[in-house]
């Protein structure tokens, strides 16, 4: 079985788009991205579903880095990434 097949949102059958909101700044986006968190947050592969993005992050294209993956939306992302690629002081 591979990871992603014991993904909270795949056994859960979440709604795909649901982790897709059409906006990040609105209530209604806002509300869609808590509830996909929500999955994220009991999900037991969560880390290594990041693991998975966070590899991805500098290797795609800035306008398709969009949804909520690995418990994290885009901008959370890029923030982590950027952490991680950044030399401590």
């Amino acid at each position: 079985m591979s990871w992603w097949e014991q993904a909270t949102c795949l056994a859960e059958n979440a709604a795909n788009d649901l982790f897709y909101p059409k906006s990040y700044s609105s209530s209604e986006g806002l509300a869609q991205i808590d509830e996909a968190l929500g999955y994220c947050s009991r999900c037991p592969v969560r880390d290594r579903c990041l693991a998975e993005e966070l590899a991805k992050e500098g290797t795609i294209s800035e306008k398709y880095r969009y949804g909520v993956r690995g418990g994290k939306t885009p901008a959370e992302r890029a923030a982590l990434s950027k952490s991680l690629l950044t030399p401590a002081a």
